[in-house]
């Protein structure tokens, strides 16, 4: 019942029935803004701007959230999945909009799909990389784990760039280290859970 009930923060001078009186809605549409390469128009909303760019910016937010809807379905099909034991990995390949990879592994992992004891790795190519985006169980960052740390250290032994924070973390690697990222980052997952099993797990 609690995850049913909650806060409702209304912006008064916004308009009634327009995707800015709810905060909630207006940070969404700014996300999608941003999310989609309109950051100007992101910016334009929350300077005051209205009339025609509030409408482009709610056409903006639609097709984001027609592109996230595509991205989950895709993301679900089990071609597209690939367990290692300490990782499940959803490949979005070329597929999956590289700007929307990390809003995807965070829906997904709401969900629990990895369960709480593997990190979800989720993968989308971009021009001349991989993106990757990655999310831990909170059991596993109670226990000890940073994901930020992990993905740092594993993205710079490929000849990449990663970090974030405990329970989120992203990262970008060359398109030929794919296979290598995930391995060694499988490896020392499985190398820090003794150390967490210490911990209680």
């Amino acid at each position: 019942v609690k995850e049913l009930v909650g806060k409702v923060y209304e912006l008064t001078k916004e308009e009634h029935w327009t995707y800015l009186r709810d905060a909630r809605e207006f940070e969404s549409l700014l996300n999608a803004c941003g999310k989609t390469g309109n950051e100007w128009l992101g910016i334009a909303i929350a300077m005051g701007g209205r009339g025609a760019l509030l409408e482009e910016a709610q056409r903006v937010l639609e097709e984001y959230r027609r592109k996230m809807a595509e991205s989950i379905e895709y993301a679900m099909r089990e071609e597209n999945r690939q367990e290692l034991k300490n990782l499940l990995i959803i490949d979005g390949g070329n597929v999956v909009d590289d700007r929307l990879i990390s809003s995807v592994a965070s829906m997904l992992s709401s969900m629990g799909l990895q369960g709480e004891d593997r990190i979800l790795v989720a993968l989308a190519q971009s021009e001349d990389s991989i993106k990757v985006s990655a999310r831990a169980s909170r059991k596993l960052v109670e226990k000890g784990l940073s994901l930020g740390k992990l993905l740092a250290k594993v993205a710079q032994l490929v000849g990449g760039r990663g970090g974030g924070h405990d329970i989120a973390a992203g990262a970008n690697i060359p398109k030929t280290k794919k296979a290598l990222f995930l391995l060694e980052l499988d490896r020392i997952v499985e190398e820090e859970l003794p150390r967490l099993r210490g911990s209680g797990l």
